[in-house]
């Protein structure tokens, strides 16, 4: 079999050079360890170089370092009298002291064979003694040590090692406290994210997921949204209270889960009063019985002027340029709208979007064109005081003509910082009054 110690290499000069250390038996289950406390490359905190400074003090040596040993090199999680941030694995001391029990001790590591020719003891920063205390996972698995430098040779007696031990094993504590509070705010920014009523992600992360979810079905085509919007939200909380209206939202949300349940699909609370779901496919919504929806059993005992009246809006549509919270934004307006012309049957309205919402997105499209093309045409209209019939000051307008026609402003689809400015104007432009 294959002996797998580094061999010895030769230095500058002829001499034999030191041994790089050999990797841990259980290597891999380490560098996992190691990488799941997700510390490496972390920015300095305070509570690590105080404790490096601490120790500085408390043995009188001008270095003391928190070192982390990963695939191929050991990174300094503090470090008090040294600049660099990490050395490469190969002259790392860190890296022979991980096949320890206890301790690495090295009296004058220039009358030690593994490292009198170490780039590390031969030039910056002079390495002459080494004590590394190895610090351990909650498992036991070596990821570095609590290590003291100096530039002069040294030696510890019993009372100091264990002394130096007990440093670590604060180290330690700190690096393991660290990866149970970054799990735990992992747990609560999930938590905060989902909606505890319905189980749907609220607006940031449903914003988020759907980024993904629109890149990943790119080349799909057409894409189907359903929005549920309780419309008499307010006066529901008012009339029946919190937990009836929370009950109301519960009960939709279950109704759609039951209709949608394939994981595919991207489920939203947007709005305190909006669900809203994603398909990446077609499917049959027209013969659907939305009234079913406040058919509930629970809710039929109460009078017409206290059940749930919801605005249901359904549409398929294809877009390839608008972001997440663009296209949330262009359907929630279309909901809107539709409110007001939408049939009502027993206390839903229902409104296939799909027109709508297609022209929106093909006018955002022709529109952002027209903006990178020059297109808009800037016109100069007088301000007429009324009172002494005087010209008082002129507005510039931008306005814009497709296909020979003046497109107005509620026509158009622009970027939400230009959306608001387009809609100012009744003449379809920008308006910004300037004195004479």
């Amino acid at each position: 079999m294959a002996d797998s110690t580094p061999k010895t290499t030769l230095a500058p000069g002829g001499r034999p050079g030191f041994r790089p250390a050999a990797p841990h038996p259980r290597e891999e289950e380490r560098l996992n360890s190691l990488h799941s406390l997700h510390v490496l490359d972390s920015d300095h905190e305070k509570r690590y170089d105080d404790l490096t400074r601490l120790v500085a003090d408390i043995f009188d040596v001008p270095i003391c370092l928190v070192s982390l040993v990963d695939e191929d090199r050991q990174w300094f999680k503090a470090h008090c009298g040294l600049d660099a941030r990490q050395t490469g694995r190969d002259l790392a001391f860190c890296a022979h002291a991980l096949h320890e029990e206890r301790f690495l001790v090295i009296n004058d590591a220039r009358q030690d064979e593994r490292f009198f020719d170490n780039a590390l003891v031969t030039g910056p920063p002079h390495v002459c003694f080494y004590a590394g205390a190895v610090l351990r996972d909650s498992s036991g698995l070596p990821l570095g040590t609590l290590c003291l430098i100096d530039h002069k040779p040294r030696q510890l007696d019993t009372a100091q090692l264990e002394r130096l031990e007990r440093c670590a094993l604060l180290v330690e504590n700190e690096l393991i406290q660290r990866d149970a509070l970054l799990a735990e705010r992992a747990r609560a920014t999930l938590q905060a994210n989902i909606d505890p009523i319905t189980g749907y992600s609220l607006r940031r992360r449903y914003l988020q997921r759907m980024t993904a979810w629109l890149e990943e079905r790119a080349s799909q085509g057409a894409l189907q949204v359903i929005l549920v919007k309780l419309q008499n939200a307010e006066r529901l909380r008012k009339q029946q209270g919190v937990d009836f209206y929370e009950g109301v939202l519960q009960s939709l949300s279950h109704q759609l889960n039951e209709n949608f349940d394939d994981e595919g699909l991207l489920k939203g609370r947007v709005s305190h009063d909006t669900l809203m779901i994603l398909l990446p496919r077609d499917q049959a919504l027209h013969g659907m019985r939305w009234h079913r929806f406040v058919e509930q059993p629970w809710l039929l005992h109460l009078s017409a002027n206290s059940r749930p009246d919801l605005l249901i809006g359904a549409g398929t549509f294809v877009s390839d340029s608008m972001s997440a919270a663009e296209l949330v934004e262009v359907v929630e307006e279309e909901l809107v709208c539709a409110s007001e012309w939408a049939p009502k049957e027993k206390g839903v309205q229902f409104a296939d979007l799909t027109d709508n919402l297609n022209l929106r997105l093909e006018m955002n499209n022709r529109f952002a064109q027209a903006l990178r093309d020059n297109e808009l045409c800037i016109h100069l209209q007088p301000i007429v005081t009324a009172g002494s019939q005087g010209l008082s000051g002129q507005e510039v307008l931008l306005r814009w003509q497709d296909k020979n026609r003046w497109i107005p402003p509620i026509r158009c689809c622009a970027s939400p910082d230009t959306r608001g400015w387009m809609r100012n104007s009744i003449s379809g432009c920008c308006a910004e009054a300037a004195p004479c």
